[in-house]
C-alpha cells in the first residue's frame, strides 16, 4: 500500500512540475518577446538622439569654421567681386561654363 501512495505522490509531483515547467516556458517566452520590444523602441529613440546630436555637432562646426575664417571668407568674397568689376570695365564677359554672370 505504502509503495501505491508513493507513486501517487510521484505521479501527482511530476504532474505538477510539468504544469510549472509550461507555465515558466510560457512566461519566459512573453517577458523575452516584451523586452525585445522595449529594447527595440528604446534602441531607436537612442539612434535618434545620436543623430540629432551628431547633427548639430556638424552644423556647430560649419559655423565655428565660418566664424573663425570670417576674415580670409570675406577676403575672398571681395576678391571674387573686385574681379568682375574690372572685368565689366574692360567690356568682357565672364562666363562660367556655357553661362554668363555679368
Amino acid at each position: 500500500m505504502s509503495s501505491i501512495l508513493s507513486s501517487l505522490n510521484d505521479l501527482l509531483t511530476s504532474f505538477l512540475s510539468l504544469i510549472r515547467s509550461i507555465l515558466q516556458t510560457f512566461y519566459d517566452v512573453v517577458h523575452a518577446g516584451v523586452s525585445a520590444v522595449l529594447n527595440f523602441v528604446a534602441g531607436f529613440a537612442n539612434m535618434l538622439a545620436e543623430t540629432v546630436k551628431g547633427a548639430l555637432q556638424v552644423g556647430s562646426g560649419v559655423g565655428r569654421f565660418i566664424v573663425g575664417n570670417i576674415v580670409v571668407l570675406a577676403v575672398l568674397g571681395a576678391a571674387a567681386f573686385g574681379y568682375l568689376v574690372v572685368q565689366r570695365r574692360k567690356g568682357r564677359t565672364v562666363t562660367v561654363g556655357d553661362k554668363k554672370i555679368n
